[in-house]
């Protein structure tokens, strides 16, 4: 069953009061003339379990509709976990705007093949995308996050049952731009001048770093189907670890 949010608003000039109308007679001029309240398809935030560094992504059968597609991942680099402020996102607040304005910056992903080599990057979101014929099922994805000396990709991993219809993903940094992202692995060294995710740490010298704390969101993204916009929940909190570059 399809809900709807409550963005909502008169949109046409019969919203408007003119003199001589009634109420009723501008309700019945709204209704007959296809003037209405505009809504957009609610989203419903995932949820994230267990302790880290493998948290649990849950997909929740609340977003099986067709404007729903899958989930994006926002991170965050600190110099250490006390520069972390858990009230800084307003994750009351649906899409990324919160996040962004933060620093945060989207995750991509490259498919982990059937030998476990890196395959192609995924650029377009959502960095996990859910079947349609997945999406009335409930899953759980296993994140696995950096922990210690970083010696392995971060990656998401899908329930077993379903492994067939879902990809493995490497998690990538993001140090491109909004316009043109540039995925870059996180077993890359942490010094190199271009890698623009690190200046939202505060960062100064990348080259004396020896430990860094990485912060993660995760929201449900959808497309209108009318407008073709992007539509995503609000925002949740994904972990929270601590690692040893490698």
């Amino acid at each position: 069953m399809k809900r709807n949010g409550s963005r909502a608003g008169f949109n046409c000039a019969a919203g408007r009061h003119t003199p001589g109308i009634s109420a009723v007679g501008l309700f019945l001029l709204v209704m007959f003339t296809g003037c209405g309240i505009e809504t957009l398809p609610y989203l419903e935030a995932p949820t994230i379990a267990g302790s880290q560094p493998f948290p649990n992504l849950q997909h929740s059968t609340l977003n099986a509709i067709d404007e729903f597609v899958g989930y994006d991942f926002y991170y965050r680099f600190f110099s250490d976990s006390e520069a972390f402020q858990p009230n800084a996102v307003n994750t009351n607040l649906a899409g990324e705007s919160s996040l962004l304005s933060r620093g945060y910056r989207r995750m991509l992903t490259r498919v982990k093949t059937d030998d476990g080599t890196p395959g192609s990057v995924l650029l377009t979101p959502p960095a996990l995308r859910i079947p349609d014929a997945l999406r009335n099922t409930q899953l759980s994805f296993e994140i696995e996050l950096p922990d210690g000396i970083l010696l392995a990709e971060p990656q998401i991993i899908p329930p077993s049952e379903h492994a067939a219809q879902l990809d493995a993903l490497y998690l990538m940094r993001n140090v491109g731009t909004p316009a043109s992202p540039e995925a870059l692995s996180f077993l890359e060294p942490f010094s190199a001048a271009d890698q623009n995710d690190l200046s939202a740490a505060g960062i100064s010298n990348a080259a004396s770093i020896d430990q860094i704390t990485i912060a993660i969101y995760a929201i449900a993204v959808g497309y209108d189907l009318t407008s073709f916009a992007p539509i995503r929940s609000v925002p949740v909190f994904g972990g929270l670890t601590t690692f040893i570059p490698n």
